[in-house]
């Protein structure tokens, strides 16, 4: 009548396709004959949930500059869950207008020129980070920029419409020529 347990412990990768299902078995042998062999196999298996609702909010530090003026936009990215998202990148093509100072990320970091790319990596559900990018105002007067930036993961989004958004910055002044 002896009795052994054991646990095992099995991880997944971030970005494994919502609704895998993973099954294992495990069986058991003696050197003697086992009066009950029919308990002697058993198995397990699970179906992985791995949604990951991104989220993306923009703001500027304020509506309206004038040429030259340096500007502050920030981005707000949000895991709503219920998964973790596996390599998460937020992209904002600095738009004609605007010339990009700086960028930076509360978590990761960020690069790029024309196009900044934050490479946020994995976000737990529930989780956020906060990209700031600072850029000179070099469009005339009476244009209207628009900043437009995407968050992305190879995770499924169930709620792919809260995934970008875009911010307007009206430029004061006169025209340019």
């Amino acid at each position: 009548g002896a009795t052994a347990s054991a646990t095992f412990t099995v991880g997944t990768p971030i970005a494994v396709v919502d609704g895998a299902a993973y099954g294992a078995s495990a069986s058991v042998q003696a050197d003697q004959a086992d009066p009950n062999p029919s308990n002697d196999l058993a198995s397990a298996s699970v179906t992985v949930s791995n949604r990951a609702d991104l989220g993306i909010t923009g703001t500027v530090d304020r509506r309206a500059a004038k040429s030259g003026d340096l500007v502050r936009f920030t981005f707000d990215v949000v895991n709503g869950g219920p998964g973790a998202a596996g390599s998460v990148v937020v992209t904002d093509q600095v738009p004609a207008g605007l010339q990009l100072v700086s960028a930076s990320s509360t978590v990761g970091g960020c690069g790029g020129t024309t196009l900044v790319s934050c490479s946020l990596g994995t976000m737990a559900g529930g989780a956020s980070a906060t990209i700031t990018v600072h850029a000179r105002v070099t469009a005339g007067g009476g244009t209207r920029v628009v900043n437009a930036a995407t968050v992305a993961s190879p995770n499924h989004d169930p709620v792919a419409g809260n995934n970008s958004t875009s911010v307007a910055l009206d430029v004061k002044g006169k025209p340019s020529r």
